[in-house]
């Protein structure tokens, strides 16, 4: 997924592994909404850092409403 250019980005969640994040992450995109995830794994030598340090599931600022409702995530911004 390409990131749009001048759109603030968001953490829209962090998951345990980047199987759930990826889950999450088609969900949105098969929803229309734009999408992508950073891990630090070390480029993937070591997995299991992702346990630790978690998978971030990131969103565009103006699309943050639709991905919770579409994950049927709970705002928890105050």
């Amino acid at each position: 997924m390409k990131k749009q250019q001048n759109e603030e980005w968001v953490k829209l969640a962090t998951f345990g592994n980047l199987i759930e994040a990826e889950i999450a992450k088609t969900k949105l995109l098969s929803d229309g909404i734009p999408a992508y995830i950073t891990k630090d794994d070390e480029g993937g030598m070591t997995p299991q850092l992702q346990f630790s340090t978690g998978v971030r599931l990131y969103v565009a600022k103006s699309s943050l409403k639709a991905a919770r409702e579409s994950l049927g995530l709970k705002d928890t911004s105050g």
